[in-house]
């Protein structure tokens, strides 16, 4: 098991990062490997901030969206705005009846 800390997700997921190349080979055998990865809490806020700002989603909203995002959920919601803009990043849905 490792945990990784914002130095390696900042390069994870910037592409223009010096070593993105070499940390997102790493994430991928490590995945593949099936080796069970953690990241402080803090990292679910970094990510939430991306998809804010990638995706025009409201802060309180991009958070919802970053966990469900982490955990390979769907997100359930009531809320028109995550239910148009959500499935650019995961599934959307509304509650089934």
């Amino acid at each position: 098991m490792a945990t990784i800390d914002s130095s390696v997700l900042v390069s994870l997921f910037n592409n223009h990062d010096r070593l993105h190349s070499q940390t997102l080979a790493w994430f991928r055998e490590a995945v593949a490997d099936g080796e069970p990865l953690r990241a402080p809490v803090i990292a679910l806020a970094e990510r939430a901030a991306t998809l804010a700002a990638e995706h025009q989603l409201r802060g309180s909203d991009a958070i919802y969206f970053a966990v469900a995002e982490t955990l390979g959920d769907s997100l359930v919601t009531l809320n028109p705005r995550q239910v148009q803009r959500g499935n650019l990043v995961v599934e959307t849905r509304r509650p089934k009846v």
